[in-house]
């Protein structure tokens, strides 16, 4: 490396010298491998509350060396990190949390924006999502550290999820992480076996119960105001039910996901299909549980001695109880369903329709 370029421990690297280390490395490694892919780290993060050390790092990273990046890391967390707990009871941190995935759509949004502007419309670089998931603390002490096991995250999860799908140049997105003994990951430990979150459901959810032919889906319904908390600003409008649609590679099977985010209340939908003619009869599974905080009862590991009670959603909490019980996912037939039809999505659910053509 130029003896200029060099770094002390203590200094941060600029877009400028971030970008030509980036062609020297590209250059070396494609005369080795002319296959390979190489990504470089964009500072997009839908918060505003996060401070950037570089103002328009991304345009002058893409100004100089686009045309030897293949896609775009966007290694910001995606995470409702609280940093600086103020108190907020347990239903305000969920509303902002529940509400983040409006942000992170936004904000996949507003990168693409950015690519095609700085790039020219015709370099479409897709973006991937190296870290993502449900994280509230770091400190082992603190009284959402345990929450990302909640079923309310995996609400979170399953929303999050529908903003990479509906995202046309997100193409990887990596949750963060499959498998931890600590406050983490999709997969924890109970009685020392392997148990799987309320994450780990949702992601089944599309991956037994949804198709890979993304469709077009719009919503209209109840929405509310959710506060910024940590590091997800505040919005307006939130949705309470979002819905992402999909088929089967033939389009002889639609499966139409929604995510029911109200705590306490079920919501009743009329359902409008276009270009779709069902069975009367379909198959419905359903993600849920006994509380918005309800778990499988994975323990942590580490320092199970100093854990803190954790924040409750009230009235009938379970975030410190838990068990193998509490959160599952469950099949039922449905019988009803035309071109228009009417369901009940059930409070603090992810829910999966699936309908067969005539």
């Amino acid at each position: 490396m130029p003896a200029s370029s060099a770094l002390t421990p203590n200094e941060t690297m600029s877009p400028e010298v971030y970008a030509n280390r980036f062609l020297e490395f590209a250059h070396a490694m494609r005369a080795v491998d002319p296959t390979i892919s190489l990504g470089a780290v964009v500072d997009f993060n839908y918060a505003h509350t996060v401070p950037r050390a570089y103002p328009y790092w991304t345009q002058r990273v893409l100004g100089i060396a686009s045309e030897e990046i293949d896609f775009l890391a966007v290694h910001c967390g995606y995470a409702p990190v609280i940093f600086d707990d103020k108190l907020w009871n347990a239903r305000t941190v969920y509303s902002a949390t529940l509400a983040a995935p409006v942000l992170i759509a936004q904000n996949l949004a507003d990168l693409a924006n950015v690519v095609s502007s700085t790039t020219g419309p015709f370099r479409n670089i897709p973006f991937a999502v190296t870290e993502w998931g449900p994280l509230f603390q770091f400190n082992s002490d603190g009284r959402f550290i345990d929450h990302p096991k909640t079923l309310a995250s995996a609400l979170f999860t399953a929303s999050t999820l529908k903003a990479f799908m509906e995202s046309s140049r997100t193409s990887i997105a990596n949750y963060f992480k499959l498998i931890d003994t600590s406050g983490q990951g999709a997969i924890g430990y109970l009685n020392d076996l392997p148990t799987s979150k309320a994450s780990l459901m949702a992601m089944q959810m599309f991956g037994q119960h949804f198709g890979p032919e993304l469709v077009r889906s719009s919503t209209q319904g109840p929405v509310y105001d959710a506060p910024s908390v940590g590091w997800v600003d505040a919005v307006g409008s939130a949705p309470y039910l979002d819905i992402v649609s999909s088929t089967s590679p033939d389009g002889k099977t639609l499966y139409i996901l929604a995510i029911n985010k109200h705590f306490d209340r079920s919501i009743q939908t009329s359902i409008q299909l276009s270009n779709f003619l069902p069975k009367a009869s379909g198959s419905v599974f359903t993600l849920t549980g006994t509380a918005p905080d309800a778990n499988t009862g994975v323990v942590w590991i580490p320092s199970p001695g100093l854990r803190t009670p954790q924040a409750a959603i009230g009235p009938n909490s379970r975030v410190n109880l838990g068990g193998p019980n509490e959160v599952s996912i469950t099949a039922s037939s449905f019988v009803g369903a035309s071109q228009s039809f009417t369901y009940t999505f059930t409070p603090h659910s992810v829910t999966s329709i699936v309908l067969t053509s005539q």
